[in-house]
Formats: structure tokens, C-alpha cells, sequence
């Protein structure tokens, strides 16, 4: 599932931020990611300016730039 996708991808690379996706409803699902990592959390349908939003927030906390 995807955070345990999460956590393979954190082990590799502790240093990537994550934007999980899903089109569950299930807060437990969200505390976990985020405790494992995942920088924000959407649920589907999201709106893209939103997605863009966090993307462009994960780079400027990791000191890189969207542009």
C-alpha cells in the first residue's frame, strides 16, 4: 500500500518529500503517513492548485525551488 511504499522510499531516500494521494477517507491512514514521513496529504478528487500548492511548499522547506 502507500505508506508502506512511503517507507520504503524513505529508507532509500530520507531526504525526499513526499505528497501522498488517496481516495480514502481514513484519518488513521493520514496520522500514519505522516508520522512516516510524508510531507502533506491529499484526498481524491483534489484540486491541482492544491497538489501544486504543497509541491511548491516541500521544495522551499528542502531549500530547492519549483521554478
Amino acid at each position: 500500500d502507500g505508506v508502506e511504499t512511503l517507507k520504503q522510499v524513505k529508507q532509500i531516500r530520507p531526504d525526499v518529500g513526499v505528497i501522498m494521494v488517496t481516495g480514502f477517507s481514513v484519518d488513521e491512514l493520514l496520522k500514519e503517513a505522516l508520522k512516516n514521513g510524508s510531507f502533506s496529504f491529499l484526498r481524491k478528487p483534489f484540486d491541482m492548485d492544491l497538489l501544486l500548492q504543497a509541491m511548491d511548499q516541500c521544495l522551499q522547506q528542502s531549500g530547492k525551488t519549483a521554478r
